[in-house]
């Protein structure tokens, strides 16, 4: 183990074994810190890296307009608009914008007939779960019913008590 000294991983295993998560992770904490050496970086890695990264040409949006064919594009979409807006008469305009506004307007009407629409689902099936509710509890109660429903929670119960002692994880140490 070299310089390790066995006590450490010792009381570390010990704690895992018993179950003491936090006595294990505060032992290995210090096994680690004590035989594993930092590593950090240079106090200028930082400085650096952070300049460098600022003297890419990337991520600039200067450095993107100096392309010609983003310059050429952003040309030609101001001057489709600016043609556009000039060829639009003022009752072109009105008309464009008041039919927007009738259709924002029957978008929110048909958003409210939705939500009115989903609520009434909603309340019927809520009435059709109230009333199974009632079914369940009055069948429940009646005759021999009682007595297989109480038996099938106990055989479900010892089911579940034995798979898990069966799924259980076993360890063995020697």
């Amino acid at each position: 183990m070299g310089d390790w000294q066995t006590d450490d991983l010792v009381t570390w295993l010990d704690a895992e074994q018993a179950g003491a998560e936090d006595a294990a992770d505060t032992h290995f904490a210090a096994l680690f810190a004590r035989h594993v050496p930092a590593v950090e970086p240079p106090p200028a890695f930082t400085d650096r890296a952070m300049l460098a990264w600022h003297q890419s040409a990337g991520w600039r949006l200067s450095t993107l307009l100096t392309e010609t064919w983003i310059r050429a594009t952003m040309a030609t979409a101001v001057v489709v608009m600016g043609v556009a807006l000039a060829m639009l008469s003022p009752h072109l305009a009105f008309d464009v914008m008041a039919g927007a506004a009738g259709a924002a307007a029957r978008l929110a009407h048909g958003a409210v007939v939705t939500m009115a629409v989903g609520l009434d689902i909603g309340r019927v099936a809520l009435s059709v779960v109230v009333t199974l509710g009632r079914a369940a509890a009055l069948l429940a109660t009646t005759g021999a019913m009682p007595a297989i429903l109480t038996a099938n929670l106990l055989l479900a119960l010892g089911s579940c008590f034995g798979l898990k002692r069966l799924l259980a994880p076993r360890e063995e140490y020697s």
